[in-house]
């Protein structure tokens, strides 16, 4: 095989190194941290390719797009979380207190029912 660079000839063509080149559009550069900023806030996929003006895709397909949004998604709702507790427990709202005993500690508004109508409470003595 006849190499132009040193002008000289190789025996076998094995001996050469294959060329790599990438094919197709070369790879957008993507700003992670403002991927997990924005997802924090609760931004959507959709929301963040337009602002950063990629395809929603590629925060999809690309392994370090999507670990960013997921760990900006989590944190998203462990501050929610907190802050719920927060005016629960320290500030005393009591709409978050019910929403919480309701959803979290399985309680309800709703009284059993006692056909007899013997016992006040759904207590037994």
């Amino acid at each position: 095989m006849h190499d132009q660079v040193t002008d000289t000839v190789t025996e076998k063509p094995e001996e050469q190194e294959p060329i790599k080149t990438r094919r197709g559009r070369p790879r957008k550069t993507v700003d992670l941290e403002a991927v997990y900023r924005m997802a924090s806030v609760g931004c959507t996929m959709r929301e963040i390719s337009f602002i950063l003006d990629l395809h929603e895709d590629t925060i999809k397909r690309r392994e370090d797009c999507r670990e960013a949004y997921d760990r900006g998604q989590e944190n998203s709702k462990v501050r929610l979380r907190k802050a719920m507790f927060s005016n629960a427990i320290d500030k005393m709202v009591p709409s978050v207190q019910i929403f919480l005993s309701k959803n979290i500690l399985g309680m309800s508004d709703q009284g059993t029912h006692d056909p007899q109508g013997d016992n006040v409470l759904p207590w037994q003595d």
